[in-house]
C-alpha cells in the first residue's frame, strides 16, 4: 500500500498486514525521516482535520460517507501516518511531570554544610577530644526520592492505562451510534417507501435486494457492537444505555423486514418501533459521560447521520 510522507511529501510503500496496534515504523526513502503509520477506528475520522487518510482495505482516502468511496467497505478503519510516535510523546509528558515532582518534593537538609575551607580551619581534637563533623544524609534523601518517583511512575504508568483503554472504549461506543444510528435511518427510508407504494397499488412487500441491504446493515452494527471491548468500570451507566438502544434498533429490524399484513398496521407498528429507539437515544444521550460526548460531538459536527440522533 502506499501513503505521503508528511514531511517531504514522497510516496512511501508498506505492508498493511505489518502494522500492529502499537503501530507501525517506516523510514522515508527520500528525507529519511521516521514515520509511523497508525490504524485506527472509523469513528475517529471525525477528529482528524488533514485529508491525508487512507483506507485500511484500499489505501484511498475514504471520503466522508460511511462506506469508502473507493473499495465501498463500510465503517472502514483508517490509517494515519506522521513523523513523530504519539507513544514518545507521551512518554516525554510523563518524564517531564516526573522531573518537576523530583525537584518539588527534594528533601531539604537541615545540617550544616561544610567546606575545605571549614575543615582545615578546625581545631586538632587531640586523643581528648574527637570531633565529629555530621555530613548530610544523601543516601537516604535519594533513597526517598527514589521511591517517589517510583510511586509516582507507576502510578502515572496505571492511569494513563487507564485513559488509554477508556478512550479507545469511547471510539468504539461512538463507532456503534454512528452505526445503529445509520441502519435505524435505512429501516425507516424502506419502510415508509413500502407504504408509500403498497398504498398506491404497489409492492406490499420488501424486495429481495432491499432485504439484504438492511441484512448487511445490521450486520456491521452486530460487528461494531462485538468490538467494543472490556466496559471501563465509569461507563457502566451508559454501556447499559447502549443496550437498551440496540435492543430499541432490533426490534425495529424485526419489524421493518417482516412480512406485513396490511400497509396500515405495517406502518403502526414500524412508528412505535421507532418511538421506543427514539426515547432510549434521548435517554442514552442524558447519561452520555463527558468522554465519549466529546467525541460524540467531534463526530456530530462533521457526519450527518448523527447530527439529528
Amino acid at each position: 500500500m502506499t501513503c505521503t510522507c508528511p514531511k517531504c511529501k514522497t510516496d512511501i510503500e508498506f505492508d498493511v498486514v505489518s502494522i500492529l496496534a502499537e503501530g507501525h515504523l517506516q523510514k522515508c526513502t527520500a528525507c529519511q525521516a521516521n514515520v509511523e503509520v497508525r490504524k485506527e477506528s472509523f469513528a475517529k475520522r471525525a477528529l482528524y482535520k488533514s485529508p491525508e487518510i487512507y483506507c485500511a482495505e484500499c489505501g484511498n482516502n475514504p471520503g466522508p460517507s460511511i462506506y469508502c468511496q473507493s473499495c465501498h467497505a463500510i465503517y472502514p478503519d483508517i490509517l494515519t501516518v506522521a513523523t513523530a510516535s504519539s507513544a514518545k510523546r507521551q512518554l516525554d509528558k510523563i518524564f517531564a511531570s516526573l522531573k518537576k515532582l523530583n525537584y518539588k518534593f527534594k528533601p531539604q537538609s537541615s545540617h550544616k554544610s561544610y567546606t575545605l575551607d571549614d575543615l582545615a580551619a578546625a581545631p586538632a581534637a587531640g586523643k581528648k577530644a574527637k570531633t565529629s563533623i555530621k555530613l548530610p544524609g544523601t543516601t537516604a534523601q535519594l533513597a526517598i526520592t527514589l521511591v517517589l518517583l517510583l510511586g509516582v511512575f507507576i502510578a502515572g504508568g496505571y492511569f494513563w492505562y487507564q485513559d488509554k483503554i477508556a478512550t479507545e472504549y469511547s471510539r468504539n461506543y461512538v463507532k456503534v451510534l454512528y452505526g445503529v444510528k445509520g441502519a435505524r435511518d435505512l429501516n425507516i427510508t424502506l419502510s415508509t417507501s413500502l407504504v408509500a407504494n403498497w398504498k398506491s397499488g404497489g409492492v406490499s412487500a420488501l424486495s429481495a435486494n432491499e432485504l439484504k441491504v438492511a441484512a448487511s446493515s445490521h450486520k456491521d452494527v452486530a460487528a461494531m457492537v462485538g468490538r467494543l471491548g472490556k466496559v471501563p468500570k465509569q461507563f457502566t451507566a451508559s454501556n447499559d444505555a447502549l443496550k437498551k438502544l440496540l435492543d430499541s434498533y432490533e426490534k425495529l429490524y424485526t419489524t421493518t423486514t417482516s412480512h406485513p399484513i396490511s400497509a396500515d398496521i405495517y406502518a403502526d407498528n414500524v412508528k412505535k418501533m421507532d418511538g421506543e429507539f427514539v426515547k432510549s437515544a434521548r435517554e442514552l444521550k442524558a447519561s452520555m459521560p463527558e468522554k465519549i460526548a466529546d467525541l460524540f460531538n467531534a463526530s456530530k459536527a462533521k457526519y450527518k447521520p448523527l447530527q439529528d440522533f
